[in-house]
């Protein structure tokens, strides 16, 4: 009796872990082209398959590291590099010399941006210059909040580019204390 349990649980084991098993597969496709395919195993029931929204954040990652690399390549070569093809540059520089700022990407929900204290910059690229621009302390506190298109003549202030290490960004902002 105990061996004809056993097999039969071994054989049912055995036919979960075939019939479960697997290879997924997804692919995110932009302009027709495969932009990301993802593979993986799976030997559970219980683990979903791949979704949109994670192969878009992997394309939104994927984008942002192939930005910074070539941005950071012009760097390392002494260029000096500016953003292109209608897109801005944001530089946010914090003077204080304790605390960290942080911000929210406007254009990329959930995505926070620090900038280190005694000095430290954080450099984003967006498509139109936002409407708001708000910095937090590391307690989550509003320290600042920037309109940069109520300012007079916001056009003509981002006409003129401000250097941030070898980075011309178009807007910067600067924090000299944290309160």
């Amino acid at each position: 009796m105990k061996i004809k349990f056993f097999a039969v649980a071994v054989l049912a084991l055995v036919f979960l872990v075939n019939g479960c098993a697997g290879v997924r597969h997804a692919t995110l496709k932009a302009d027709g082209q495969p932009t990301i395919t993802h593979d993986d195993t799976n030997i559970s029931l219980l683990l979903p398959p791949v979704g949109p929204l994670q192969l878009a954040e992997s394309y939104r990652i994927r984008k942002q590291a192939d930005a910074y690399e070539k941005m950071m390549t012009g760097v390392q070569e002494g260029k000096i590099v500016a953003a292109t093809n209608g897109n801005f540059l944001i530089g946010v520089v914090n003077n204080d010399s304790a605390q960290s700022v942080y911000l929210y990407h406007p254009e990329i929900p959930g995505l926070k941006l620090s900038a280190d204290p005694k000095g430290g910059s954080q450099i984003f690229k967006v498509r139109d210059i936002p409407y708001e621009i708000v910095l937090y302390d590391k307690a989550d506190k509003i320290i600042k909040k920037i309109r940069p298109r109520d300012q007079l003549n916001y056009k003509e202030n981002i006409a003129h580019k401000k250097l941030i290490g070898n980075v011309l960004v178009d807007l910067r902002i600067k924090i000299n204390r944290v309160n």
